[in-house]
């Protein structure tokens, strides 16, 4: 309630411009909520909803490019909505927002990255299995640490077929092409 004082809005306020017809209002009310970094969860709440049914894709863009900047609990569950919207899947720039907010998310809570991709449901999204697997695999896989080559490891046992796990295999081509395989983890 002290974020929503110093902003001047309360939460019916709040909800309101959520809600407004005009998609800027709602876009730059999801910035300016997102730029002080932090919120109740009752705000993140809001989020997630309008990630989930909002139908401008200026107002998902501005969510993406939020949930970079908000702590991982709040905004990776705003991603996971957003990943879920096929119609951004041939988009410009959605696809690429949010792979730039989930590998910040992957630099300050890969644990949680990885939570994000334990539901089978998700694989099968077209955006994630266009833009994400790939990236996510090949971004672990580039550093050539021990801890981040773990996260190669438990993607490989999380993914649900062997189809997505050759997906998987493409991006981690792709990090080591050149490179040699010989201090991999026996799990790799």
């Amino acid at each position: 309630a002290r974020f929503l004082a110093d902003i001047h809005l309360n939460a019916d306020q709040l909800a309101e411009y959520l809600r407004h017809d005009n998609p800027h209002v709602r876009a730059w009310t999801v910035r300016l909520l997102c730029d002080r970094g932090r919120f109740p969860q009752a705000v993140a709440a809001h989020l997630s909803e309008l990630a989930k049914s909002d139908s401008n894709v200026e107002v998902r863009a501005q969510l993406a490019a939020s949930a970079r900047r908000l702590p991982t609990s709040q905004g990776l569950p705003i991603v996971r909505e957003l990943l879920q919207r096929d119609e951004d899947v041939s988009d410009v720039f959605q696809p690429l927002l949010l792979w730039w907010a989930i590998e910040e998310h992957c630099a300050l809570n890969p644990d949680a990255v990885l939570e994000l991709f334990s539901s089978s449901t998700l694989w099968d999204e077209p955006l994630v299995k266009s833009h994400i697997t790939q990236r996510l695999m090949r971004r672990f896989a580039a550093t050539g640490k021990r801890s981040d080559l773990a996260y190669c490891s438990r993607l490989f046992e999380i993914a649900p077929t062997d189809a997505h796990r050759e997906h998987l295999l493409k991006g981690f081509e792709e990090a080591y092409a050149g490179r040699s395989l010989a201090t991999l983890p026996e799990t790799l």
